[in-house]
């Protein structure tokens, strides 16, 4: 692309898109007017009505067409610029620089130039009906014929061949061998010339050879393919016809096709926003095709400053463009606008185009620039004051050229400084108040990064304009000289409004921020009188109250009174530390405008060096002067303030201090709160919930953040008892409590707020009676261990004491099970026989069952009869237990096993007897009986001795009667009465003995 056409494009419309309110001038921006051209016959001065007529703005390339209208070729309200007039007709010879000195039009008025003349050719009277074909002699439809003028490079006549390949070309009359080339060119083909005349009509064929094909992709470094890529192919031999020579592809995109033949030629490449690249190429006869792919760097991109410089007042001023075209860069506006380089440009206008700027060429294209003049004709573009628009007189101030001597290959840039002088075209007011302005800002592209300044009058500052918001993209900054600096962006211009202003003195207004090491003095009504600060302390003053009534940022220079050099900033704060302490120190803040209009202001500072001294007061107690410490009980409430303490600014008891506030910390995480010296309470509380000892912390914090603490021992007396709690487990850890087996009583979740398991005092109670033993005393037993011997529920009490004496107590149930034990269960209780005889032994059977968890030994079986009174009588007790199965005599019953019991027994009496059994044996807890009721019935030979009796009453009762009295008379002899005793002592009957105990039969 070319890159010079985008600098001089880019200095129009960089100052024609500075700064944006309505596009204005004075009647200008009303009044829109037309460039208008005459063009005629230069044989005869008829007037031209069909040629095409383009003007071509010289720094943007913008084409504009002016068509034919009322005997002239009008350009319709073009934008203000200078323009290149480029005129071609098929009668008539073309005139690509119609008007040399170009057309400076500043549209605030209309443009009418001198006539153009265009020189017509000659009558063509000659019909040439030419054929096409390729080299296998099949004709070529759509090839281009016609007649060159290799001196003013232009076809003068041609065709395209039809579907037959032949066309019918009109031609003038050639009478010898001049520039004039017959052609013929079709894509995928070598052109064809051939010097020719033209004397009458002719059939000629041209067979086309194949071309050999220069192609390429294009990509930047970052491997994407490239945008607007347009190629040349440039032979090397100047001989060469220029129709052939120079060949071209533009298919955009980022490719390039070129249809070359043998020779050496120089390949230029140029792409949007990419660096262009030369190559030299040699097509021999052997080739068919080339590939020459091409990866491009990004494009440098240039700066153009353009600078506007006003006098005393708005109705002038000068303009001064200043940049260095990259060697990429294009005359926008130049014909070849396209090539790899300014220098080439330059060269394919010259007339040799050799590969290479010569100084005459040079100094040709540097003529042309000074004609040509300045970008910007008016500031229509560019900036307006008031809508008013300037006028240039068309020409440069100063103007100068860098060399473009050398190789089209040459990368150094080239410089292009200009400057010209405006003026308003409608008289501005002088020393107004206020203006306001217009500027238009071109964005920059890729090739150009624009800056454009404004220097306004002096006394005059911008006060504001349009730029910052969401949809800008142009920077601005400065005031009394303002820069707009656009961004990089597609479209433009950008309009940019600016308000102007007279600059007005500035007030001062100076202070401290507020923090941590700055205080306010103030009086009564809030009137700040001065300030204190800390010293080492970075403390940050402000010009917050200053003001511009311009709107505009201040310069602030600030003198802090202490020896140290002023600073300056346009900042609002500024920091500052002060090293030494000072009752009074004066501060000085000056104040200067973007006008350079000054104001200042003075402040009072004190610079405080000292900390605080904390002093703790205590409401009613007296600190241990032995310990040092404030003693009191748990949940006692205790009364602090800080008033004796003080505090001093420059040196010890001067006073100048001022506490802000103080701060109780009590030792475990809670606190009192700031309690600021403005408060009307000045006192605290605090009472401590748990014993110990707690360090008591003030601490003093100055106005200005100097801080300093004392602290206190405060030893809170215990009062609360341990929390005794304890559990119980076997010696395996586990739950199950067996009598006869070690249990642990563990109390290790006994808690106490200050003493732990190794200072606490244990007191157990196992309560087993079992005398001195189930009493367990001592410190630190949290772990202990204890017996019980039977089976059965516990209450086991457990005290615990502190050091201080505070006790509590805990009890707990302990169940204590059954170890492994038998346990002999008297299943029934029979009689053999069923039914008893007295006098006669018969047997009590007991049958039983272990139902225990141990081998049962050391049987005991008691025997017992019930009486109806409730009393029993022992039968007697019995230890042989037989073999419910075998019925051997066994010592021991297994686990569920079962065995008999066979008490032998006789009855003395008949009767119904209730006989009640029970059964023990060695560690059986539990004693099982039952009962069983047997008959006893009367002996037999007691039947017989009473009939006998009854006989012998019936027998012996008379007798005895008789012998009665017999006897009664003996007996007062004597052996009477001893025979009378022994017959009543036979009629008696003899009564039977019980069995002893363990006595069998």
């Amino acid at each position: 692309m070319s890159k010079l056409s985008a600098a001089i494009i880019v200095l129009v419309m960089a100052l024609s898109a500075m700064v944006a309110l309505p596009m204005a001038s004075v009647d200008a921006a009303d009044e829109m007017n037309d460039i208008n051209l005459l063009v005629l016959d230069a044989s005869n001065g008829a007037t031209v009505e069909t040629a095409t007529v383009n003007l071509i703005n010289l720094y943007t390339g913008e084409v504009i067409e002016a068509p034919y209208s009322s005997g002239m070729y009008v350009a319709s309200e073009p934008a203000p610029g200078v323009y290149r007039a480029e005129v071609t007709d098929g009668d008539y010879y073309d005139r690509i620089d119609a008007v040399p000195e170009g057309i400076s039009f500043d549209g605030l008025s209309p443009y009418t130039g001198t006539p153009i003349d265009l020189d017509p050719l000659p009558p063509k009277t000659h019909e040439w009906n030419i054929t096409v074909e390729d080299s296998l002699g099949m004709p070529l439809s759509g090839a281009t014929v016609g007649f060159y003028d290799n001196s003013s490079r232009e076809s003068v006549a041609e065709a395209v061949t039809n579907s037959e390949g032949w066309a019918l070309v009109d031609m003038f009359d050639v009478p010898v061998l001049t520039d004039i080339y017959l052609f013929a060119s079709k894509s995928n083909y070598e052109t064809e010339v051939l010097q020719t005349t033209v004397i009458a009509d002719d059939t000629p064929t041209i067979a086309l050879s194949s071309a050999k094909i220069v192609r390429g992709l294009v990509r930047d470094a970052d491997g994407y393919l490239a945008t607007n890529t347009v190629a040349y192919l440039v032979n090397e031999d100047p001989s060469v016809p220029w129709v052939k020579r120079v060949l071209k592809s533009d298919l955009g995109g980022g490719s390039y096709v070129l249809y070359g033949y043998e020779g050496e030629f120089t390949l230029s490449v140029d792409a949007d926003g990419l660096k262009s690249e030369f190559r030299d190429i040699t097509i021999i006869p052997s080739t068919t095709y080339q590939f020459v792919d091409l990866t491009m760097d990004d494009q440098t991109q240039r700066t153009e400053t353009v600078s506007i410089d006003y006098g005393a007042d708005f109705n002038s001023f000068e303009l001064a463009s200043e940049t260095v075209w990259s060697y990429d860069d294009k005359v926008p506006g130049m014909p070849f606008s396209d090539v790899g380089s300014l220098r080439m440009q330059i060269d394919m206008n010259s007339v040799t185009a050799d590969g290479a700027v010569d100084a005459v060429e040079a100094g040709v294209f540097e003529a042309k620039l000074a004609d040509f003049g300045p970008e910007y004709v008016s500031s229509a573009r560019l900036l307006t004051v008031n809508d008013t628009v300037y006028s240039c007189s068309g020409s440069f101030g100063l103007f100068t050229l860098g060399s473009v001597e050398g190789d089209i290959t040459l990368e150094s840039g080239v410089t292009f400084d200009y400057s010209a002088s405006y003026t308003s075209q409608e008289a501005i007011d002088v020393d107004s108040p206020d203006y306001y302005a217009d500027a238009y800002v071109k964005y920059d592209d890729p090739s150009v990064d624009y800056v454009f300044t404004i220097a306004l009058p002096a006394s005059y500052e911008m006060v504001a304009n349009s730029t910052g918001g969401a949809d800008s993209h142009v920077n601005s900054t400065g005031y009394m000289t303002v820069t707009l600096d656009p961004q990089e962006y597609v479209g433009g211009p950008e309009h940019v409004s600016m308000s102007i202003a007279t600059s007005v003195m500035p007030s001062a207004g100076a202070g401290l921020v507020e923090s941590e090491y700055v205080y306010t003095v103030t009086n009564e009504t809030g009137v700040v009188l001065s300030y204190i600060v800390a010293v080492d302390e970075e403390v940050n003053f402000t010009a917050v109250d200053s003001m511009d009534p311009n709107g505009n940022p201040l310069e602030f220079t600030w003198d802090f009174g202490d020896g140290t050099p002023s600073e300056s900033t346009y900042n609002v704060t500024f920091p500052h530390t002060y090293l030494s302490a000072s009752a009074s120190r004066t501060v000085n803040l000056t104040v200067t405008d973007m006008g350079g209009l000054v104001n200042y202001t003075e402040i009072t500072v004190m610079c405080d060096g000292r900390d605080p001294v904390p002093v703790v007061t205590i409401k009613d107690l007296v600190v241990n002067e032995t310990s040092g410490m404030l003693e009191i009980d748990q949940g006692e409430l205790v009364w602090f303030n800080a008033s004796e303490s003080s505090d001093d600014a420059v040196s010890a008891d001067d006073g100048l201090g001022t506490i802000q506030y103080f701060e109780f910390l009590y030792g475990e995480g809670n606190t009192s709160g700031r309690v600021y010296i403005t408060e009307d309470e000045q006192n605290v509380s605090y009472s401590w919930v748990d014993a110990g000892e707690y360090t008591l912390t003030l601490n003093v914090t100055d106005s200005v953040g100097h801080w300093k603490n004392t602290t206190l021992t405060v030893r809170v007396n215990d009062t609360d008892a341990p929390s005794p709690s304890f559990l119980v487990k076997n010696e395996t850890w586990g739950t199950s409590l067996v009598e006869g087996k070690t249990l642990v009583f563990d109390a290790n979740a006994t808690t106490d707020n200050l003493d732990n398991s190794t200072t606490l005092l244990y007191s157990w109670y196992f309560n087993d009676d079992d005398g001195a033993d189930s009493w367990l005393n001592g410190t630190g037993l949290s772990n202990v261990t204890h017996v019980f011997e039977a089976a059965g529920s516990y209450a086991v009490r457990l005290n615990v004491t502190d050091s201080e004496g505070n006790w509590d107590g805990y009890t707990k149930t302990v169940t204590v099970i059954s170890g492994p034990r038998p346990s002999l269960i008297i299943d029934d209780v029979t009689f053999d026989p069923e039914v008893f005889t007295e006098g006669e032994t018969g047997y009590i059977t007991v049958n039983v069952t272990n139902t225990g968890s141990a081998v049962a030994t050391e049987f005991v079986v008691n025997f017992y009869i019930q009486n109806a009174d409730g009393t029993e009588e022992l039968l007697g007790t019995w230890t042989v237990v037989l073999n419910a199965t075998t019925g051997a005599e066994t010592t021991s019953i297994g686990i569920g096993g079962t065995a008999v019991v066979k008490f032998p027994y006789k009855f003395s009496d008949p009767g119904t007897y209730t006989v009640r059994v029970n059964i023990t044996c060695s560690e059986q807890l539990a004693v099982d009986e039952d009962v069983g009721e047997v008959t006893v019935n009367e002996a037999g030979w007691k039947k017989i001795a009473l009939w006998g009796g009854v006989a012998a009453v019936i027998i012996l009762v008379p007798l005895l009667l008789y012998l009665r009295g017999r006897w009664s008379r003996r007996e007062r002899k004597g052996p009477r009465r001893e025979k009378a005793e022994k017959a009543e002592k036979a009629e008696k009957p003899e009564k039977l003995e019980k069995p002893k105990k363990d006595e069998g039969l």
